[in-house]
């Protein structure tokens, strides 16, 4: 056995590093929570943007007359029912939207970044 090693030393700074791994696995959960939210608003936004589409479309067809006659009552339901979907979208993605900013202005985020950076490089896929 090498005289120069400290053992001390050694198992101090394991028993540091071993301190560290139940706050690391919070911020791995957060890091998922939040690839969850990120994925979670980008389906939002969308389906945001095809009912965007297809409102403009029929927007269109009205304007320059080419739309079908609104005397269908299950259409006007249905259209209702869209546009209360898409204010429930539009809600979810800005809830998510402050959820993400939330989470990026925690202390544990801005401790954590040289490690997601480490993280990143490491993987980066």
């Amino acid at each position: 056995m090498d005289s120069n090693i400290d053992v001390a030393a050694l198992i101090a700074e394991r028993d540091k590093l071993a301190a560290l791994v139940p706050a690391l696995k919070a911020e791995n959960s957060k890091l998922i929570a939040q690839d969850r939210l990120i994925a979670e608003r980008d389906a939002a936004e969308q389906q945001l943007l095809y009912w965007r589409a297809r409102y403009l479309q029929n927007w269109g067809e009205r304007v320059e007359g080419t739309a079908a006659p609104r005397a269908n009552p299950a259409i006007a339901a249905e259209n209702a029912r869209l546009r209360q979907e898409e204010a429930r979208l539009m809600a979810r993605e800005t809830e998510l939207l402050k959820e993400i900013e939330a989470l990026r202005h925690t202390v544990s985020w801005r401790v954590t970044k040289p490690l997601r950076s480490v993280r990143t490089v490491l993987n980066p896929s």
